[in-house]
């Protein structure tokens, strides 16, 4: 049964401009650990796709939740990694773990893109 839905969506432009301007202070605020690790080894430009589609994703996540990202939720503490054939999926970390776990939820996200922007999607289910 499906709790909960969020949808995001990001310019991409915007998160450019954010990163140009805060540099890896951005980045170390929106990413947790596993994200910095495959965000370091980008490059060509990919780094601020990389950026939005995290972003939007997490944003949905918290809609999803119910929150939205205040000051009760840590957008490090929600990762968006990859499975080995591409899928996206989220990861907890600290509190959030215990919360999301503790209450038997499960969350699906889908993630699409063009040049232009990022739209994210997550469903929260009971497990």
């Amino acid at each position: 049964m499906i709790l909960g839905i969020g949808c995001d969506i990001v310019d991409v432009d915007r998160i450019k401009k954010a990163h140009k301007k805060m540099g890896w202070t951005f980045v170390h605020r929106i990413l947790g650990p596993n994200e910095l690790e495959v965000f370091s080894g980008l490059e060509g430009g990919q780094e601020v796709i990389y950026l939005a589609r995290r972003f939007a994703a997490k944003e949905a996540f918290a809609k999803a939740w119910g929150t939205g990202m205040t000051t009760q939720l840590d957008w490090r503490d929600v990762q968006v990694l990859n499975e080995a054939n591409g899928r996206p999926i989220l990861s907890f970390c600290k509190d959030l773990r215990e919360a999301v776990y503790s209450t038997r939820r499960h969350f699906n996200v889908t993630i699409s893109d063009n040049d232009d922007n990022v739209i994210a999607f997550v469903t929260m289910e009971a497990a």
